[in-house]
């Protein structure tokens, strides 16, 4: 919780800071360098509980192919194939679905790899996006959407978000990496930003933040507290 600024010295905020600054620490593990945030046995995370809803937008730069493209026509076991739109399919199929593990490789949209389990042609638990902008999201996918936890990176690798989605957008409570230090902290709106009268901007000490009115992660009016 926040509360109205105390002495941070204590014992007790010192502890609280240390832990979410650890916290903070094992979510910027991409797994790019072997180690990911599944290797620490105090995180838990996967794909949300919830229904996927019918018109959500889906990275999958190659959905639809599956059951009408000659070249993955009756498709079984581990293949490779190259599509008639220029993408390459690499992974196992059945019955001519992408079924389990699959690298799709685009060239038509702005998504450059896809690297994630599969399930009737469809992204179902985690995945690796890869933006031709070399920024990149790792998260849990269901029935083709991202809905579960997901973490967004920039180009040059650091964590810049994270959080709970649902119908491919930011849901609950998520986090906003701040360069140079620090981060906000919030319940998002129904568009998925960081819009709201309690949200807070930690410190990069996580010892104390400014809690308040923030428009898409930008703030406007807030006042100090303490994390306890």
């Amino acid at each position: 919780g926040l509360r109205t600024m105390v002495n941070t010295g204590d014992q007790k905020f010192k502890q609280i800071a240390r832990a979410l600054d650890q916290w903070v620490k094992k979510m910027k593990c991409s797994g790019e360098s072997g180690l990911g945030i599944e290797s620490f046995k105090d995180i838990r995370v996967g794909v949300d509980d919830s229904n996927v809803e019918d018109g959500c937008e889906s990275f999958d730069p190659i959905t639809g192919y599956d059951s009408t493209s000659f070249a993955m026509k009756g498709l079984d076991g581990y293949c490779s194939v190259e599509l008639d739109n220029g993408d390459t399919v690499e992974g196992f199929f059945k019955d001519g679905l992408r079924n389990g593990l699959c690298k799709i490789t685009g060239s038509s949209t702005n998504v450059e790899e896809i690297t994630g389990e599969y399930r009737g042609g469809k992204l179902d638990g985690k995945a690796t996006v890869k933006f031709w902008d070399r920024t990149m999201i790792i998260g849990y996918f269901k029935a083709g959407i991202l809905h579960g936890f997901a973490r967004h990176f920039d180009k040059k690798g650091r964590l810049t978000f994270l959080g709970n989605h649902k119908n491919g957008k930011p849901d609950g409570t998520c986090w906003k990496i701040i360069r140079g230090g620090g981060c906000i902290v919030g319940r998002v709106d129904t568009a998925g930003k960081l819009t709201g009268r309690d949200i807070a901007y930690i410190y990069p000490d996580y010892a104390a933040a400014l809690v308040g009115q923030f428009e898409d992660g930008v703030l406007e009016k807030a006042q100090e507290a303490a994390i306890t």
